[in-house]
């Protein structure tokens, strides 16, 4: 990640991917506390270069709403999770399957 920052600049997309991939990572290995601002730094700037609709940005809500649940914080990843279905709803269209399958996978998570 430093490599890229420093190469390719904070705000390049390879970048903020690394930066996404790393928080995910430290996430699936449940050390959740130095995930959360790694997602939230991701979430900020991607919506910086692409804009609060993006498909870039639902993903990282969706890591950022793992990362809260296993940090016990139910509401906030409701919330964050809540945006990420909506994101994909407004790019792919409501009836898309994609957008069904993370509102199950969403009611999965918070259940």
């Amino acid at each position: 990640l430093s490599i890229r920052k420093k190469v390719l600049g904070d705000l390049h997309p390879d970048t903020l991917e690394s930066l996404h991939s790393m928080g995910a990572m430290l996430t699936a290995l449940n050390t959740t506390v130095q995930a959360e601002p790694l997602l939230r730094m991701a979430l900020v700037k991607r919506k910086e270069i692409h804009g609060a609709n993006h498909l870039f940005i639902a993903d990282t809500n969706h890591e950022l709403g793992i990362c809260l649940i296993k940090l016990g914080k139910k509401g906030d990843a409701q919330l964050v999770l809540d945006e990420e279905v909506q994101i994909r709803s407004n790019v792919l269209g409501p009836e898309s399957p994609m957008v069904a399958n993370a509102r199950a996978e969403n009611q999965r998570l918070l259940a």
